[in-house]
């Protein structure tokens, strides 16, 4: 025998879906007063129903029904019961009955329905339904229940239907929009979802949760400005074009859409042009998608006061330093030093080492000691600050300084990926302590895996341990990183040529020496590949017959 819990809603639910459907067990009926014992046996039901003693509240509400059969409001009450039971069969019986009393009772009829979908006659509910809209199409609420019942049977073409030909009928009826949404969605079609369930929002303004799905349907069907319009419903009567443009953007740049993205922002500026957040984010955007000049253009034009400004100048240096035209890391400087006289607060330790980063760059070797060691006096904890020490002593030819300063670096942060590397690399390069460095390259690339000159390094390891298989691999992969390295070209064309295929290897060589602007690689390289050709076996000539 189960053990049922009391259920307070269903007192409410029994209670006031009686009231609802018209008289009470007390109330005359057109036949006269009821039968005491219907009176008896519903007042009984209802103190049991208190008590959470639902199976005898159920049998008591039935006795009620038999004692008064001509009140469809007593067979409701028994139906709700086994309902609430889980007796699906037994509530629909009595759902029948109560409905072939009052079948014009809505309350009666949805019941009957309710109980149709319960017992699983999901055939006979969409006949009954179908016959009420073909009489009566204007009915939203058959409309919405058809839907239901084909939606929850999957049939999502048919409930399409069943809905478009609902809201022609009646177009102001939110519940069926939002059903329309729902099956459009079900079949893939997310432009059209998006507009049912805009149209149930703007009917419903109580509908709120439909806007979240909106914009990513209207996101996923390129509807820009559709997603744009619920974002900003989104951000309540306080958001602003420029606030809701941003979030779009943010999320269509989540999505790898940058232009997408810019276009939102263009056009929000095309009505704020002075909107120095727009034009911060639009700047963001710009770098991601690798448009540096039109980066730069955006991001000039925000005024010098603006709270952006730092953000901005800190985006143009890098927009300068990755379009490599000329003049670029003058004007990458330039811009640097700009924020360092507008905004001290921001001449930190990143700022310092990006400077020196820069001096680097263009080979004035002295000028960036200079810097760098001001800057390890103001941020003596800072390990950029360090790892860039160890590269100028490499700059400068002190390899073996470099390789104390890196280790140092490990020591005091193990993980740093750049000193591993390095380290990893420098014993690879004197085919010393293999082992140990291929361990190091390992470690960094556990931090950083997608780094091509970490990749690079591994294969480097392996070709000096033998594996040139192994080294082949790895070297294609870094290669696939950054295809725009010479070097890692130059590793592959060495790895080739141990392997003695040497036309591969010539290959590999020819890419290396047009991806490379320095003069003394390009001489050490093309004697390389001179020895390569030297070895390349010339084809044999056929034999006239």
């Amino acid at each position: 025998m189960r053990t049922l819990t009391f259920r307070p809603w269903l007192l409410s639910m029994l209670c006031g879906g009686l009231w609802a459907c018209g008289a009470t067990p007390q109330t005359a009926q057109p036949s006269g007063a009821p039968p005491p014992a219907a009176v008896a046996a519903y007042a009984e039901a209802t103190m049991l129903l208190q008590q959470g003693r639902m199976v005898e509240a159920a049998a008591r509400y039935d006795a009620a029904a038999q004692a008064d059969p001509g009140a469809a409001h007593l067979w409701l009450a028994a139906a709700r019961a086994r309902s609430a039971l889980d007796e699906h069969d037994a509530a629909l019986e009595r759902a029948a009955r109560a409905e072939a009393i009052s079948p014009d009772d809505p309350q009666v009829a949805s019941a009957y329905e309710d109980a149709l979908r319960r017992a699983g006659r999901g055939d006979a509910l969409k006949a009954r339904l179908t016959e009420r809209l073909t009489k009566h199409p204007e009915d939203a609420r058959a409309g919405a229940a058809a839907a239901e019942a084909l939606l929850e049977a999957q049939a999502f073409a048919e409930a399409e239907a069943v809905l478009e030909k609902s809201t022609r009928a009646n177009p102001n009826a939110p519940k069926t929009w939002e059903l329309l949404g729902k099956a459009r969605m079900q079949l893939g079609a997310h432009l059209k979802a998006a507009e049912a369930f805009e149209r149930a929002r703007l009917l419903d303004p109580n509908r709120r949760f439909l806007d979240t799905l909106i914009v990513r349907l209207a996101l996923e069907g390129g509807d820009n400005a559709r997603a744009l319009a619920a974002i900003k419903r989104i951000g309540g009567p306080s958001s602003t074009d420029a606030q809701a443009a941003l979030a779009l953007a943010g999320m269509l740049t989540e999505r790898q859409d940058p232009v997408g993205a810019s276009v939102v922002l263009e056009a929000a500026l095309a009505r704020a042009p002075d909107d120095a957040g727009l034009r911060l984010g639009l700047g963001r955007v710009l770098c991601s998608a690798e448009r540096w000049a039109d980066a730069e253009a955006a991001l000039a034009a925000i005024p010098t006061g603006a709270e952006q400004r730092a953000e901005a100048l800190q985006l143009r240096a890098l927009a300068a330093l990755e379009s490599e035209a000329e003049g670029s890391l003058d004007k990458a400087y330039s811009l640097l030093e700009t924020l360092r006289t507008e905004r001290p607060e921001a001449d930190r330790a990143a700022l310092a080492a990006q400077r020196v980063r820069i001096r680097r760059a263009q080979a004035r070797s002295a000028e960036a000691r200079t810097m760098l060691d001001e800057a390890r006096q103001r941020w003596p904890e800072d390990t950029s600050l360090h790892f860039l020490d160890g590269m100028l002593f490499e700059d400068l030819g002190q390899r073996t300084r470099a390789l104390e300063v890196m280790q140092a670096l490990i020591a005091r942060e193990p993980e740093h990926a750049g000193a591993l590397n390095y380290v990893g690399y420098s014993w690879a390069e004197q085919n010393v302590r293999l082992e140990e460095a291929e361990t190091l390259i390992r470690r960094a690339l556990q931090v950083s895996p997608s780094d091509a000159a970490i990749v690079d390094s591994l294969g480097w390891v392996m070709f000096r341990r033998g594996d040139l298989t192994g080294a082949e691999a790895t070297l294609r992969r870094a290669i696939e990183l950054d295809a725009e390295e010479g070097e890692l070209h130059f590793h592959l064309a060495e790895v080739l040529a141990a392997a003695r295929r040497f036309p591969e290897a010539v290959e590999a060589y020819d890419k290396a020496l047009s991806l490379t602007k320095d003069s003394k690689l390009s001489a050490a390289w093309r004697k390389r590949k001179a020895a390569a050709q030297g070895k390349v076996k010339a084809a044999p000539r056929s034999t006239p017959r």
